[in-house]
């Protein structure tokens, strides 16, 4: 068996490859699973089903043939080669732009397509986001967004393990700063919306914890973007299952 994905809500769940089959878990009670450090491609998505990797290529999560065919590619780059025929239906769609926040001063601005934007910030392990404008196609969208992380200093992607190491230091004030800034210089304030506001998500998870590696072994208590929590008799652990993605493992 060897992990493909890992969806983090409304519940926490998992898909693996077993026996070139597709299976899904839902995480929740008490699981236990054992990472063996050994990594294979997952495959990819044509945008209705996966498909396995047909040259059983290791050591890599996605190889370069597999990620060529993947439809995420469309929705993170804008790659429309091999989904031409899409190119309609997906760049003339209402696109959402948005700031995200990681704690410290790490503010990141990014583009998603408007139904998905109060999942996108979840999944992102997001601890405050502002959805700040509207488009009627990508392309403005993202032009857009290039033109906001030029002119303010706002990334465009943040580590998994910065958003770990900051997960207590939260202070909103540059975030109040920025938002405000971008409020008041033309040409970005023609376009932002009236009620652009900051907002908490709230998670309800442990504040202290320690990082497993390579294993989950406790009871589930929830998730942050790619950060599965669990608790057993010794600690309150937390994974990073994005980083796992591709390893086999076996449950115990």
């Amino acid at each position: 068996m060897h992990l493909i994905n890992f969806f983090p809500n409304p519940e926490p769940e998992i898909s693996y490859w077993e026996s070139r089959a597709i299976e899904k878990l839902k995480l929740e009670g008490e699981v236990r699973i054992q990472f063996q450090n050994v990594r294979a491609c997952i495959g990819y998505n044509d945008g209705k089903e996966y498909h396995s990797c047909i040259n059983s290529e290791i050591d890599t999560r996605q190889c370069h043939y597999c990620a060529s065919k993947d439809i995420s590619k469309v929705y993170t780059r804008m790659d429309l080669s091999g989904f031409e025929h899409l190119e309609e239906e997906i760049v003339n769609r209402p696109y959402s732009l948005y700031l995200a926040y990681f704690g410290k001063d790490i503010i990141k601005c990014g583009v998603c397509r408007k139904e998905r934007l109060d999942k996108r910030v979840k999944e992102q392990a997001a601890f405050y986001f502002a959805h700040l404008m509207d488009f009627d196609n990508a392309n403005d969208a993202y032009g857009m967004e290039k033109l906001l992380q030029h002119n303010f200093g706002l990334r465009n992607a943040v580590r998994n393990s910065t958003k770990l190491k900051n997960m207590k230091n939260i202070d909103t004030t540059i975030f109040s700063q920025i938002l405000s800034e971008i409020k008041e210089t033309p040409p970005f304030s023609d376009y932002i919306l009236n009620n652009a506001k900051i907002e908490k998500i709230n998670y309800n998870l442990p504040e202290d914890f320690s990082i497993s590696k390579d294993s989950i072994d406790g009871i589930i208590l929830g998730s942050m973007g790619s950060f599965l929590f669990f608790k057993n008799e010794e600690n309150t652990f937390t994974i990073d299952l994005k980083d796992k993605k591709g390893e086999y493992f076996r449950f115990f």
